[in-house]
């Protein structure tokens, strides 16, 4: 961290997204890298880590020494004080959920409000989390009916096709983003990074006939950074195209894809599982 250490004390360091972390898929998983982390950024006032829910380790998986517990010698360790604090942020209420609703759509939109709230209702997954309530005015403007949470993650795509239909006419940009999902998949299980290097992606993008790179909008599920690199605007979104190229091949082809890998099914992956396996697809060999 390139802070000097007079300003450290004053300074608060962030780390985003322990989830997303391919170190923190390696040897001693999220624990020890969490461990890791704290041990860089010592000397701060204060040390801030985000983590999925699902992927952040418990207490009994907790390092010792960030817990502030000594190794044990020859009687029992006693715990020792902690500065550790665990939060974990909890769904929108139906309150904040409505409040959301009226910035949204306010009064002039009050149809579409009425709209968006029979959304809600009928998923009410949709009104629990920031992604799911910005996907909101699209589902809206679009008239795209949803089922479940899903549902609402795959029409992301569906008004991104529309939305670029101008230049995308017979293309299948879902398609692309699936490709890319599998290879930002591989990078980050492999301990490299969830984005997909400019010639990577080039070469999908080629395979569909495709130039590269796309004239994408700061609205799309899939952007580009200054390095050319193809990263997906959110972790979601991404687990959602990995779920649908994956659980799309047979059963001996998602063995041969994962190798010695070690999936993590999240809510998104089983989400999509679920929704396979009632059509009637094939997953053979999917715990």
């Amino acid at each position: 961290v390139a802070i000097d250490g007079e300003q450290r004390p004053r300074s608060v360091v962030i780390f985003d997204g322990l989830d997303e972390d391919p170190r923190a898929l390696g040897a001693g998983g999220p624990a020890r890298r969490l461990l890791e982390l704290v041990g860089l950024a010592s000397g701060f006032q204060r040390v801030i880590v985000t983590c999925g829910l699902e992927s952040f380790p418990g207490p009994e998986a907790l390092p010792r020494e960030l817990l502030g517990v000594p190794s044990p010698g020859d009687g029992v360790a006693l715990p020792s004080p902690s500065s550790l604090r665990v939060f974990e942020l909890q769904p929108f209420t139906p309150r904040q959920t409505a409040r959301y609703l009226r910035a949204a759509f306010p009064f002039p939109a009050l149809r579409r409000r009425r709209t968006a709230r029979q959304l809600v209702c009928s998923v009410p997954e949709l009104g629990t989390r920031p992604l799911y309530l910005a996907l909101l005015p699209d589902l809206v403007e679009w008239g795209r009916p949803v089922a479940s949470a899903v549902d609402a993650l795959a029409a992301v795509f569906d008004v991104w096709q529309a939305r670029e239909r101008r230049w995308a006419e017979g293309l299948d940009l879902a398609e692309l983003a699936r490709r890319l999902a599998l290879k930002a998949y591989r990078g980050q299980l492999d301990g490299r990074s969830d984005r997909v290097p400019d010639f990577a992606a080039a070469s999908v993008a080629r395979e569909l006939g495709l130039p590269w790179p796309l004239p994408f909008d700061a609205r799309a599920p899939v952007l580009i950074d200054g390095e050319g690199n193809a990263v997906f605007r959110h972790r979601v979104l991404l687990e959602l195209c990995f779920a649908q190229a994956w659980l799309a091949m047979t059963g001996t082809e998602r063995t041969a894809w994962l190798g010695e890998a070690t999936l993590t099914w999240t809510a998104t992956l089983r989400g999509v599982a679920v929704s396979r396996a009632r059509s009637g697809a094939d997953l053979s060999g999917v715990d």
